[in-house]
């Protein structure tokens, strides 16, 4: 980490001048290397009114997930660098007509479009994605009967429309480069790669599809 600290409180002037220093610095040929040859990226942290040394400057990797803590030691809630990616999170998606508040809520809702609109309506006003799929396993018996001859079709197009919607979305996909994607769940070996971790991950294999889609921006 690069840092600048003092003992005692600096003057504002002093603060400016050093803030301006670093900007000049990263933005010029040298910075420019600096930015190519890593994955790190200048921050600007405001000072606090202790009298703790005052940290101007920092850099933070753009992938955090290698130094989130997974000792079991402590309980972290802090999202991995990809949650993106996974249907839970809160990225709300428009798909056939209706804006839904997750890709979550709208892959659940599609196992009753045929015959139980008012499943999908209860599913719809789910307060969360975990609740959406609490009602959808409530019902099970009343899942359309063609359901999963298409739920990857399904879920591909869900997907596909919260990546056009959502740009961090797609900015989060486009920082996978060309690795594996894969749903790491350690309890669902058909969407993600299961316990023994030979699953069919199909939900990062349709991830990949839609990663393969982009268009290159270098062009």
């Amino acid at each position: 980490m690069l840092y600048k600290k003092y003992l005692n409180k600096p003057a504002v002037s002093d603060i400016l001048k050093l803030r301006r220093f670093f900007l000049r610095f990263y933005s010029g040929e040298v910075g420019s290397k600096l930015r190519k040859s890593s994955s790190l990226s200048f921050t600007t942290t405001q000072e606090t009114q202790s009298h703790q040394p005052y940290t101007l400057i920092s850099m933070k990797y753009k992938n955090r997930d290698p130094i989130l803590e997974t000792s079991g030691e402590i309980v972290g809630f802090y999202p991995r660098e990809f949650y993106p990616l996974d249907n839970f999170s809160s990225f709300a998606v428009e798909w056939r007509g209706r804006k839904w508040q997750t890709s979550e809520h709208a892959y659940q809702a599609s196992h009753f479009l045929q015959k139980n609109p008012k499943i999908v309506e209860e599913i719809f006003n789910a307060r969360s994605a975990h609740d959406a799929q609490k009602i959808a396993r409530k019902y099970e018996d009343k899942i359309d009967s063609d359901f999963y001859k298409k739920n990857l079709e399904i879920m591909q197009d869900i997907l596909r429309h919260k990546l056009q919607q959502n740009p961090y979305v797609e900015k989060k996909l486009r920082q996978t480069g060309d690795k594996k994607i894969v749903e790491d769940s350690p309890k669902d070996n058909f969407w993600g790669w299961g316990a023994k971790r030979d699953g069919k991950n199909e939900l990062g294999k349709i991830w990949m599809k839609l990663r393969d889609e982009l268009p290159n921006l270098a062009n």
